[in-house]
């Protein structure tokens, strides 16, 4: 099987990148593991501030209904239910269906593999009853089941927030938000006050000393300055974080650095989202993880440089193109996460060298300024 663009992940970075590589005449495969497309955005029922600015107001399985639409003109061939399993002698790409293996030859590869929940452990975490909170949000959302009626959250991102809320509009009573440290991790004033309208306690400074239960979870222990409480509960949402899933790249032998502030390992890319291994391409959380924005802009900004690459489009167009985006993503980021936005481009000066010739005007200016 011969292919112009092989994108692997049918998210919504992978069908940014699809957009714009097919609607300029290429011809583009998506490799997709699940049996859909558009993401953790099929069960997303919120919308989103940190968005690029056509999708805000949007809920997120609306905006998974929008990209999916969008590429659907183009005559993209989508192989759901396939993983990228490895990499051929001739640098073809295996492609597993779980019964057969063939290989793909691509001229370009953009990796939008996305990023995988961190769990919280503690003593007993493994109870039946102590899920991920992706994995609570798909429950109410995707399949339409409660999957208790009290709960707490540990861990207090953006993403514990809008869980939260989402949980008590369906009728679960949210006991509260823990966080283990003196700040919690979402800047968000607006939906922190949401959460403190709905009545849902924030638990700052509060430790998880263990989960109780027979057969699940029915109590959490947990600890804070005025000593150890024990809270009944039927189910427990974990919000850890997230890392860059990296399989994919490691497959492609991609040289990888550690960025804490983009979520742990993350592959080297230049401002062009091209890895160190050449044709190979990075779209979406996986290059690192800052802001539902970063997941469309780089999607798009992996599109066009391999539109550029393969001359769909002169470099004076691409170079305009591409600024436009740069400067949406740092418009968004600014005001929601500037420690990820100058982190990322400390990640690609730190990839390209402090001296590289490459620049994009403007963004040249505040990765050196």
């Amino acid at each position: 099987m011969e292919t112009d663009v092989l994108i692997i992940g049918g998210g919504p970075a992978g069908l940014s990148a699809a957009y714009e590589t097919a609607s300029r005449g290429l011809n583009v495969t998506i490799i997709e593991e699940t049996w859909y497309l558009g993401g953790q955005l099929v069960q997303q029922t919120q919308s989103f501030e940190d968005m690029p600015n056509h999708y805000r107001q949007l809920c997120g399985f609306e905006i998974a209904e929008n990209l999916i639409k969008k590429v659907e003109p183009f005559g993209i061939h989508v192989l759901t239910d396939h993983t990228l399993i490895g990499l051929y002698e001739n640098g073809e790409m295996g492609i597993s269906n779980d019964r057969d293996v063939f290989p793909v030859k691509a001229s370009k590869i953009i990796m939008a593999t996305g990023a995988a929940e961190i769990a919280v452990p503690f003593p007993k975490w493994t109870l039946p009853g102590i899920m991920t909170a992706g994995a609570a949000q798909i429950l109410i959302n995707r399949d339409r089941v409660l999957p208790g009626t009290k709960t707490i959250l540990i861990g207090s991102s953006s993403f514990a927030f809008e869980l939260a809320k989402q949980l008590h509009e369906v009728g679960i009573e949210v006991k509260g938000i823990v966080e283990q440290q003196s700040d919690i991790v979402l800047q968000n004033n607006c939906l922190i006050d949401e959460i403190e309208k709905l009545n849902i306690p924030i638990l700052k400074n509060t430790k998880v000393i263990e989960a109780e239960g027979k057969g699940q979870v029915e109590t959490l222990v947990i600890e804070s300055n005025q000593g150890p409480q024990r809270i009944d509960v039927d189910f427990v949402c974990l919000d850890g974080g997230r890392n860059p899933i990296l399989e994919a790249f490691l497959i492609a032998n991609c040289s990888l650095s550690y960025r804490k502030i983009l979520g742990g390992w993350v592959p080297d890319y230049d401002l062009n989202f091209e890895t160190s291994s050449e044709g190979v391409y990075v779209a979406g959380n996986s290059t690192g993880i800052t802001s539902k924005a970063a997941i469309f802009l780089t999607g798009s900004l992996s599109g066009i440089s391999v539109c550029e690459s393969l001359g769909k489009i002169n470099s004076t167009e691409a170079s305009q193109m591409k600024n436009l985006f740069w400067e949406e993503l740092y418009q968004v980021e600014q005001q929601v996460n500037l420690e990820g936005w100058n982190s990322r481009l400390k990640h690609i000066e730190g990839y390209m060298g402090p001296n590289s010739h490459q620049s994009l005007s403007g963004i040249g200016r505040k990765i050196n300024g």
